[in-house]
């Protein structure tokens, strides 16, 4: 299951591995700007805290806009930037923390309120779908029942009478947004009221933007544009992102010397710009995301990573190669292998616990240096990251062959002893005036002029 945890004290903190096979759990980001964008809709209201927004004030005329001409209001939010799918499972939780909202004189009706919503385009302002809303209202000179109501939504707003509810609910409270795809049904939950909305595919389509609002909206008797409520602290709070069928694993890394079919050992030798193979398998193992014939579809990207937190040594991507992709049900692909080593990686998709074969080619590229490589999955949605560093070879140092040595000879050590031969030696100066040739020991039947 990957878990994004938005709290900027859960900053995962993932130790560089210096040997060894590491294949660490499903790291999610806390910088959730990656996934959504912060908007505000009336006014200028939005402020970020850590994992916590601003959704509205009226401390000055900045933070709220007039809707007509007895109607002002005070609102922002989050938009998720790329699209959800609807072809695999995702559960968003986040805690309202509403404010004190103190009427004045004047205030006919004051609306605070959160809503979480399906829209079909990424533009907080124009939204258009349908929403789930948790509001409160202001009249008469008394605070109402917190109402739970569902929405149709158009160019921002809501439009019509409620399609459901209301229904009673808590004000203040956790809220989640959760899509089964196997069932194809997504709930909204506030505090212990929850909707379920079903046949979301065929209702909805394969994809939406999923917004987290909330703000203020009140109106004045008379039009009076002074009678401006105070507002304090209308927030709503991060908690995590989650993909619940996800548990993608990177496995099976193996070098092979260029054949593909020869595996290198930890303790081998591989030469100065030697051409090698590199295989290893990506799959989700969570057998959650399959049922009957549909699986669930996780678009990933996959690259090759060499930072502070997590090194690859030794080797150096071949790119006069393919990187190719081989699924059973999927048949082979090949693409640039210029990707595996970009910010984005390569892309791929992860179906049910199908398994995916990927290989590429890579040159050795320095003397006896340990190979070690760090590969990461990186999950499209939420941007989580799967991550696994492996040691390929040991450290070699590379040592000349001794004086007079005869390489032809078993027990001359070559491979061990000493691993390779310079020829002809150089002079007393320690030059050479004809063509030096380098020869590497053993198994390696290539040299270098």
């Amino acid at each position: 299951m990957l878990t994004v945890l938005l709290a900027a004290a859960l900053v995962p903190a993932v130790p560089f591995v210096h040997e060894g096979e590491t294949a660490e759990g499903l790291e999610g980001s806390t910088d959730y700007s990656k996934v959504f964008a912060i908007s505000n809709h009336s006014g200028y209201p939005s402020l970020l805290t850590d994992n916590v927004l601003r959704l509205a004030h009226t401390s000055d005329s900045s933070g709220y806009t007039r809707l007509n001409e007895n109607t002002w209001e005070s609102s922002s939010g989050f938009i998720s930037r790329d699209a959800l799918r609807f072809y695999n499972s995702w559960s968003i939780v986040l805690t309202a923390k509403p404010g004190t909202v103190t009427p004045v004189s004047g205030n006919s009706r004051i609306g605070p309120f959160f809503t979480v919503g399906l829209s079909s385009h990424n533009n907080l302002a124009t939204v258009n779908g349908y929403g789930w809303y948790v509001d409160r209202t202001y009249e008469r000179g008394g605070w109402q029942s917190t109402q739970f109501t569902v929405r149709q939504v158009s160019g921002g707003f809501p439009v019509g009478d409620a399609l459901r509810g209301p229904w009673s609910t808590s004000w203040g409270s956790t809220m989640r947004l959760d899509y089964d795809a196997i069932a194809d049904t997504i709930s909204f939950q506030n505090g212990s009221t929850r909707d379920v909305v079903t046949n979301v595919r065929s209702l909805i389509g394969s994809y939406c933007y999923v917004y987290l609002a909330g703000g203020i909206s009140w109106t004045n008797e008379n039009g009076a544009s002074s009678a401006v409520p105070s507002a304090v602290g209308h927030n709503v709070a991060f908690g995590e992102m989650t993909l619940p069928r996800l548990s993608p694993v990177i496995e099976n890394v193996t070098l092979y010397r260029s054949d593909g079919v020869t595996p290198v050992g930890k303790d081998d030798t591989v030469a100065p710009g030697e051409l090698l193979k590199v295989a290893c398998r990506v799959r989700n193992t969570n057998s959650a995301s399959v049922s009957g014939s549909f699986k669930e579809q996780y678009p990933m990207h996959f690259r090759i990573v060499n930072n502070d937190v997590r090194q690859t040594l030794g080797i150096q991507i071949d790119r006069s190669y393919s990187v190719t992709f081989s699924s059973g049900d999927s048949g082979s692909w090949s693409q640039d292998a210029r990707a595996l080593v970009s910010e984005e990686g390569a892309p791929l998709t992860l179906y049910g616990t199908d398994p995916l074969d990927i290989t590429y080619f890579v040159r050795a590229s320095s003397d006896g240096t340990a190979v070690v490589l760090s590969q990461e999955l990186v999950e499209d949605t939420f941007k989580g990251i799967q991550a696994s560093t492996v040691r390929l070879v040991n450290e070699h140092p590379f040592d000349p062959a001794p004086d007079g040595v005869d390489p032809s000879d078993p027990s001359s050590g070559a491979g061990t002893a000493w691993h390779y031969t310079r020829l002809p030696k150089a002079n007393g100066n320690g030059w050479n005036v004809s063509p030096v040739t380098l020869t590497f020991y053993p198994g390696i039947t290539t040299s270098w002029s």
